[in-house]
C-alpha cells in the first residue's frame, strides 16, 4: 500500500515525505482545530451581543406606555445615544403585521433589506444568526425576533456591526496560514536532518561490505557498533559470510582435491605411454598397456561421474520420485550382490530386522551398498558386518556395524567431505576414491535424513541412516 502512494525508490525520500506530510496533517489538523473553534467562539459572541440588543429593545418595548412614547424612547436609546458616543455597533429595525416600518436605524436600509433578515423560527425564539457582506465590505451579524404589542405582533430585526472582529479573524488567519508555510519549510528541513543522521548506520554498513573481498571473507561485522535495529542483519550478514567462508573454503579444498585425484591417473597413464613408445614392443605387451590404461579410464570415468551425481544432488530443483519399498527384502538383494566381496576377505554378512518407507530405490540401494563396501573394504578378515533394521516413532533406522579399523574422533566431522581421506595410502592401497561418503551423504540428505556416526580406531564403526517413512 505504502509503495503504491509513496512510488520512490530512496527510502530516504520515503522518510522525508512520511515525515513531512505527517507534520503537515498534524499542524493542519490544529489549525483547522483553531478555525472551527475560533469562529465558533465569534459567532457566539457576536451572537450574545445581539441578544443583549433585543433584551435593550424589549426592555424599553415593555416600560413604556403608548406606541408613540414606546418608539421615542427606543430611537432616543438605542439609535441616538450609541450614534453620539460613537458606539454605533447595532442597527435596529421595527416593522409591524403588516411589514411597514415603524423604527430603522439611519443606513439600516444599506445593510440589509428587511427580506434579506433570517425569519424566527417561532413566536418565542430569536432566529439563527446570518452573516452576510455589505456592498462597501462590512460585514454584519443579522437576527430577528418577534415582539407582541397588545395583541399585535412586531418584527424586530438587529445587524452587528462585526467588521472588526471579521477583520482580527482574517488577520489572525493570514498570519496562521504564513506561520505554516514556515513550519512546513523547517519540518523538510528537520525531516531531511534527521533521516540524514538515521541512515547513517546503513551507509556506514554498505561501506563497510564494500570493503569486503575474498581475501577478507574472515572479516566480521562488530555488533556493539551498530545500533539495536541493525544488529539483526549484522547477525544474518555475519551467518552469510560464515557461509561464504566454508563454502569458498571447501571449493578450494574440493578444487585442489579434485586437481590432485585426476593428475595421479593421468600420471600414471603418461608413463606408461612413454615407456610404451620407448622401443618396439610385442602385440602382447601393447595389449597389456591398452588394458592397463582402459582400467585407468575406467576409474576416472566412474570418478567424474560420481562428483556428477554429487552435483546434482546439490542443486535444491533436484526432484526424487518415491515409491514404498521393502528393506528386507533390498538389504537381502545387496547382501547376495556384495557376498562374493566379502567372500575374499572370509567376512559374514547378516541383515535383520524389517521395515517399510517410501524412497527412492535405486538411489537408496546406491548408499547402501556404498556404506556395506566400505565396510568390507576396512574390515579385517574373518570378521562379521551386521545390517540392522528397526523403526523409530515416524523415522526408519538402518544401523551397519563392522569389526574394522575404526575412525579417530578428529576425523567423524570430515569423512562425508568429498576426497577426505582419514589416511590416504590406505585410500590408495584398498582403491577408494573418497568420493563414496559423499555420496551417501547427498542421497540420504535428498530423503530428508540423517546419519550418524560411533566409531573407535582398533574396535570398528557403527552407521545408522535414519529416514521418515513418508516423504
Amino acid at each position: 500500500m505504502i509503495k503504491k502512494i509513496l512510488p520512490l525508490p530512496s527510502i530516504k525520500r520515503r522518510l522525508i515525505l512520511c515525515y513531512v506530510l505527517s507534520a503537515c496533517f498534524i499542524t493542519l489538523a490544529a489549525v483547522l482545530s483553531v478555525h472551527m473553534s475560533l469562529m465558533h467562539f465569534t459567532r457566539r459572541l457576536n451572537s450574545d451581543f445581539i441578544k443583549d440588543g433585543f433584551r435593550t429593545v424589549f426592555n424599553i418595548l415593555d416600560n413604556s406606555s403608548d406606541k408613540t412614547k414606546m418608539l421615542s424612547n427606543l430611537e432616543l436609546t438605542v439609535i441616538k445615544e450609541p450614534l453620539l458616543r460613537g458606539q454605533y455597533r447595532y442597527f435596529v429595525r421595527i416593522l409591524d403585521e403588516q411589514g411597514r416600518r415603524l423604527l430603522q436605524s439611519p443606513t439600516m436600509e444599506y445593510i440589509a433589506s428587511a427580506s434579506v433578515f433570517p425569519k424566527p423560527y417561532t413566536d418565542d425564539y430569536f432566529s439563527e444568526p446570518k452573516a452576510i457582506v455589505s456592498n462597501d465590505n462590512r460585514h454584519y451579524f443579522l437576527m430577528s425576533s418577534y415582539y407582541f404589542h397588545h395583541g399585535q405582533r412586531w418584527l424586530i430585526q438587529i445587524a452587528l456591526d462585526s467588521t472588526l472582529s471579521a477583520g482580527c479573524t482574517s488577520s489572525y488567519f493570514r498570519f496562521v496560514w504564513m506561520f505554516l508555510g514556515i513550519v512546513i519549510a523547517f519540518v523538510v528541513l528537520i525531516g531531511f536532518y534527521v533521516t540524514q543522521t538515521g541512515l547513517k548506520p546503513l551507509e556506514r554498513l554498505n561501506h563497510s561490505l564494500d570493503d569486503l573481498s575474498v581475501s577478507q571473507l574472515e572479516t566480521r561485522l562488530v555488533l556493539a557498533d551498530w545500533p539495536l535495529e541493525l544488529q539483526p542483519i549484522a547477525t544474518g550478514l555475519n551467518a552469510m559470510l560464515d557461509r561464504i567462508n566454508s563454502s569458498s573454503s571447501q571449493l578450494k579444498h574440493f578444487s585442489s582435491d579434485l586437481a590432485h585425484e585426476l593428475r595421479t591417473p593421468l600420471n600414471s597413464m603418461i608413463c606408461q605411454v612413454e615407456v610404451c613408445l620407448n622401443k618396439e614392443r610385442e602385440k602382447d605387451e601393447y595389449r597389456d598397456v591398452l588394458d592397463s590404461l582402459l582400467e585407468e579410464f575406467q576409474k576416472t570415468s566412474k570418478m567424474v561421474d560420481d562428483m556428477l551425481f554429487i552435483a546434482r544432488a546439490n542443486d535444491i530443483n533436484y526432484q526424487l520420485s518415491y515409491q514404498p519399498l521393502e528393506l528386507a527384502k533390498l538389504l537381502t538383494g545387496l547382501k547376495d550382490y556384495l557376498q562374493l566381496l566379502a567372500d575374499e576377505k572370509q567376512i559374514r554378512l547378516e541383515v535383520r530386522g524389517h521395515a517399510s518407507l517410501q524412497a527412492n530405490a535405486a538411489l537408496l540401494k546406491r548408499a547402501l551398498s556404498n556404506l556395506i563396501s566400505n565396510s568390507i573394504r576396512y574390515s579385517a578378515n574373518n570378521t562379521l558386518i551386521s545390517v540392522e533394521v528397526s523403526e523409530q516413532d515416524a523415522m526408519v533406522c538402518i544401523t551397519v556395524a563392522d569389526q574394522g579399523i575404526g575412525i579417530a574422533l578428529a576425523d567423524i566431522p570430515h569423512i562425508f567431505e568429498r576426497f577426505y581421506r582419514v589416511e590416504a595410502s590406505r585410500t590408495q592401497a584398498t582403491g577408494g576414491t573418497g568420493i563414496g561418503l559423499a555420496i551417501v551423504k547427498s542421497i540420504v540428505d535428498l530423503h530428508h535424513g540423517r546419519i550418524e556416526v560411533d566409531s573407535a580406531p582398533g574396535v570398528g564403526t557403527r552407521m545408522r541412516v535414519l529416514l521418515p517413512k513418508r516423504q
